[in-house]
């Protein structure tokens, strides 16, 4: 490490670093980004990226979504439509918010693709029911799942999981930025009355 405290002799972050956010509302967006972005801060990471148009054979199933069940893909879909069962060998994935739902089941797909995926969530007893939830489903430890702890709402807990995560792994190729709806108490009224 040099004087600054970052890493001269690893190369942390790849040149090209894919982050997908799924949140599913502006709202959510705005309120839960902001510890996210501390991680990735903390990472010292600096994004430079252009968007670009959503070319997908997926948007047409995402027009008039109908709830569980209907036209839109899995996650799991979506892997296997791609070819990368086993395609991800070597690569590192973080995926936040990973014990249930949207997060587990993203979690539970990328570690199909052989790569060394880490979840977190709010609580150890959480990691290790999504774990091995994930080992079982899936026949086994692929390329490797752990769980790091991490409560978004409290920034010593981002700050104390991005050190775990960095005494873990030296690489981040993949980051998954998944996270549940929240509202805070001062925003619920002026929201909810208009």
């Amino acid at each position: 490490m040099d004087t600054n405290g970052s890493r001269k002799d690893k190369k942390l972050f790849p040149s090209s670093l894919l982050i997908i956010f799924t949140s599913e509302s502006l709202l959510q967006f705005s309120i839960i980004i902001l510890p996210h972005l501390i991680l990735l801060s903390y990472f010292h990471l600096a994004l430079e990226a252009e968007m670009a148009p959503i070319t997908s054979r997926y948007v047409s199933a995402h027009i008039s979504p109908n709830g569980p069940g209907d036209a839109r893909p899995t996650a799991l879909q979506v892997i296997e439509d791609a070819g990368l069962i086993d395609g991800l060998v070597g690569k590192t994935v973080l995926v936040t918010g990973a014990n249930d739902t949207t997060g587990l089941e993203t979690a539970r797909a990328l570690h199909r693709t052989g790569a060394r995926v880490f979840i977190t969530t709010r609580s150890a007893e959480k990691s290790a029911i999504a774990v091995r939830s994930i080992i079982e489903s899936n026949g086994g430890e692929k390329g490797g799942i752990e769980g790091v702890t991490m409560e978004l709402g409290d920034l010593s807990s981002v700050r104390n999981a991005a050190k775990e995560f960095l005494s873990r792994s030296d690489n981040l190729n993949i980051l998954i930025c998944n996270a549940g709806e929240y509202i805070p108490p001062l925003l619920n009224m002026s929201i909810l009355d208009a």
